[in-house]
C-alpha cells in the first residue's frame, strides 16, 4: 500500500497488487473524535444541537458513542504530582439528584487536584478522596461536620480554617435584617464586623467583643419558657441562640489566616470559580444523563488546569 492524495481531506492509498485504491477506516480513531466532539459541546453554553449543526456528525450518533463508554462514578480523580505542603479548599456539590461533586481545589498551584462523586456528602467519601492525597498544610471548608471528622482522620494534625463568609451569610439569614430585641441588634454588628479582621490585634479585639456580649446576655439566650400544651420548655430566643452557637463552635477555626497570609479565609476559589460555572453548564445541558453529566464534569475540572 502507498499513499495516492487525499480526498475530502481524507488519506487514500493504493494497492501495488490489484491497483485498487480505498481510503482507510479506523473506528477507534472515529470513535475517539466523536468523544471529543461531545466533549467541546457540552464545556460551551449553546445547546448540544447547536453546538453539533455544523460538523457531519448526528446527534443519535453522538448519543450511541457515548452510551458505551465506561465511566466510574466513584472513582477518585487526582493528578500525580501533588507537592505536599499544600493549602487545600474543600467544598461539594450536587450535580443530579443522585450524585454530588467533591472538590480539592489547591489555593497555591490554583486549580483542582483531585475530586469524585458520591451519592451523599459524608465522612466516608471524603475520606475516600483525602486518602489519596499527600497531607497538607491547611484546609479551609464551609465547616461541613463530615468533612472535617474525615480531615482529622485522613491527616492527623494540621490547620483548619472555617469559611467566615459562610458564617456572616449564615448568622444573619437567622438574625433577620431588622432583629428587634437588644442582644439580637448587638450580635449582628459583631457578626458584620468578622470580615473586617485583618491582622491578630484585629482578631483579638473581635473574640473579647464577642466573650462580652456572651457573658452579657447569656442568660436572656438560654432563657426557656414552659409550654402547656407540648409540656416542654423551648427556648425564647430559639435564632439567638443557634447563631451563639453557631459561632462557638466555628470560632476556634475563624481566624487561622491571620497567622498565615497563604491561608485564603473563604471557600469562593471553589464557590465562585468552579461551583457557579459548573451549575450554570448543567443548567444549560438539563436532560443529560448522570453518565453525561460525569463526563460533562471530569472534563470541566480538567481543562480548569490546562488554562493555568
Amino acid at each position: 500500500m502507498i499513499k495516492w492524495g487525499k480526498r475530502n481531506g481524507k488519506q487514500r492509498w493504493k494497492c501495488n497488487n490489484c491497483n485498487s485504491i480505498q481510503v482507510r477506516k479506523r473506528k477507534d480513531v472515529s470513535q475517539r473524535n466523536i468523544v471529543s466532539k461531545f466533549k467541546n459541546s457540552i464545556l460551551e453554553f449553546n445547546s448540544l444541537n447547536k453546538s453539533i449543526s455544523d460538523s457531519k456528525i448526528s446527534r443519535s450518533t453522538i448519543d450511541r458513542v457515548v452510551s458505551n463508554i465506561e465511566v466510574s462514578d466513584f472513582a477518585v480523580r487526582t493528578y500525580r504530582s501533588i507537592p505536599e505542603g499544600s493549602i487545600y479548599i474543600c467544598d461539594a456539590t450536587w450535580i443530579s439528584k443522585r450524585y454530588c461533586v467533591l472538590i480539592v481545589y489547591d489555593s497555591i498551584l490554583k486549580y483542582p487536584i483531585a475530586w469524585c462523586y458520591s451519592m451523599t456528602e459524608c465522612k466516608d467519601a471524603w475520606v475516600r478522596l483525602f486518602l489519596k492525597l499527600p497531607r497538607p498544610q491547611a484546609i479551609v471548608s464551609d465547616g461541613q461536620k463530615g468533612l472535617k471528622k474525615a480531615s482529622t482522620e485522613a491527616f492527623l494534625i494540621f490547620k483548619h480554617q472555617r469559611c467566615v463568609i459562610h458564617v456572616v451569610r449564615e448568622s444573619k439569614n437567622r438574625l433577620n435584617k431588622n432583629p428587634q430585641t437588644e442582644a439580637a441588634i448587638e450580635l449582628r454588628k459583631i457578626v458584620s464586623d468578622i470580615l473586617s479582621v485583618k491582622i491578630r490585634n484585629d482578631a483579638l479585639i473581635w473574640k473579647e467583643r464577642f466573650e462580652d456580649w456572651n457573658l452579657k446576655y447569656k442568660e436572656v439566650v438560654c432563657e426557656r419558657k414552659y409550654d402547656p400544651e407540648t409540656k416542654r420548655r423551648p427556648l425564647v430566643h430559639g435564632r439567638l441562640h443557634s447563631v451563639r452557637t453557631l459561632i462557638l463552635n466555628a470560632l476556634p477555626d475563624l481566624f487561622e489566616y491571620v497567622f498565615n497570609p497563604l491561608i485564603p479565609r473563604t471557600t469562593n476559589f471553589v464557590e465562585g470559580g468552579i461551583n457557579s460555572e459548573l451549575k450554570e453548564l448543567i443548567r444549560r445541558h438539563r436532560g443529560l444523563k448522570d453518565k453525561k453529566k460525569i463526563m460533562l464534569v471530569d472534563e470541566f475540572l480538567q481543562r480548569k488546569k490546562s488554562k493555568k
